[in-house]
């Protein structure tokens, strides 16, 4: 993923649309991360049910999303994000943040990407270039001119978005976010990243494995999901019976299966959801959720800050007892789980990673 060579240029009649949730670090000081994480999560939900089967990049970032779509579906885009922030500042009291920037504004910067694939049938999006962080800096610093109009129509649904997993506790230790950005370019930040990788991309420190996936019954966070996929009355009420019923089967199928059973012949689900989760990604910076000992912690951060201080990389990292997962499940052999820290994960990880920026700046 860090290999120049398998990068293509974005195409100059597509777009990027990011979004985030404004104030998320009041929200995650207030216990709220796991809906913070649900909203970020929607907004590629809801673009993904807009345009069908048509595939396009995205990558979760925590407190919201990174896309990239052809200009030709721009109209169905907007409509599907209206829904999304109307329903989050609905819903939760959130306010996200959506810009649309087209790659022809962007065409001083290089925007590249590619495809990982993670399983037979899943693949996940990376990116490269400048572009990309320059499009974040202008969702915010040219707000009034990027971002999605109030006025824009909204049409949308999150069908397939599910939270039926609670809070999947560490194997070792700790749940570490990390995000890792080479303060250089070209080849010298790629061979950072591969070394940087020979460390950290190890089986055993997936986040998730077949020994954390227990279904408690009822979900946590069931309701929070049926709030963003139902307005309030009787629909809701009827998708909230429905959801609890579905999750109760699986819970009594997965209990009469036994955890042994579940571990060493698990349901095609199951397996292929240890597969299908974005653990690893990359967005000119190296993002990872990892499980990790209280020893490998100590060696993993010591390292980082000797890269950080012989001014090869940033970092920010944040640790949690806990792994969160969001998942959109499109059909039975399609579907990605979406993974972070508890207590802020990506977002805590960012902010410190700025911190160790201003610093040098």
């Amino acid at each position: 993923m860090v290999e120049h060579d398998i990068y293509s240029d974005l195409p100059k009649d597509w777009s990027v649309v990011l979004t985030d949730v404004k104030g998320s670090t009041k929200a995650i000081d207030e216990g709220r991360y796991k809906e913070v994480n649900m909203v970020g999560v929607s907004c590629i939900v809801a673009v993904q049910n807009a345009l069908g089967e048509l595939p396009f990049p995205y990558i979760f970032g925590g407190d919201g999303a990174t896309l990239a779509v052809p200009n030709s579906e721009l109209d169905e885009v907007r409509k599907a994000l209206s829904h999304t922030r109307a329903v989050a500042r609905k819903e939760f009291g959130m306010d996200l943040r959506i810009a649309i920037i087209s790659s022809e504004a962007l065409a001083a910067y290089p925007l590249k990407v590619a495809k990982l694939q993670v399983s037979e049938n899943q693949y996940l999006a990376t990116v490269r270039g400048e572009g990309w962080a320059i499009a974040e800096k202008w969702m915010k610093e040219r707000e009034s001119e990027f971002n999605l109009p109030e006025t824009a129509e909204t049409v949308g649904d999150m069908e397939g978005l599910e939270c039926r997993w609670n809070p999947l506790p560490a194997r070792k230790f700790e749940i570490l976010a990390l995000i890792i950005q080479a303060r250089t370019d070209g080849e010298k930040a790629a061979q950072i990243y591969r070394d940087l990788l020979v460390e950290l991309l190890n089986p055993e420190l997936r986040p998730i494995s077949l020994s954390e996936l227990k279904l408690a019954w009822p979900p946590k966070f069931l309701l929070k999901e049926v709030r963003l996929k139902a307005a309030a009355g009787f629909g809701r009420l009827a998708l909230l019976l429905k959801t609890l019923l579905i999750s109760l089967l699986h819970f009594l199928v997965l209990k009469a299966r036994g955890e042994k059973r579940n571990l060493n012949n698990p349901i095609p689900y199951l397996r292929e959801l240890t597969q299908n989760t974005d653990y690893l990604k990359f967005d000119e910076a190296l993002r990872m959720i990892i499980d990790v000992s209280e020893a490998q912690k100590t060696r993993l951060l010591g390292i980082l800050e000797n890269h950080y201080q012989k001014g090869e990389i940033f970092y920010g990292y944040h640790a949690d007892p806990n792994a969160l997962l969001t998942c959109y499940i499109q059909g039975p052999h399609k579907h990605i789980h979406f993974v972070d820290a508890g207590g802020g994960g990506y977002a805590m990880a960012a902010k410190k990673l700025k911190a160790q920026k201003k610093l040098v700046n």
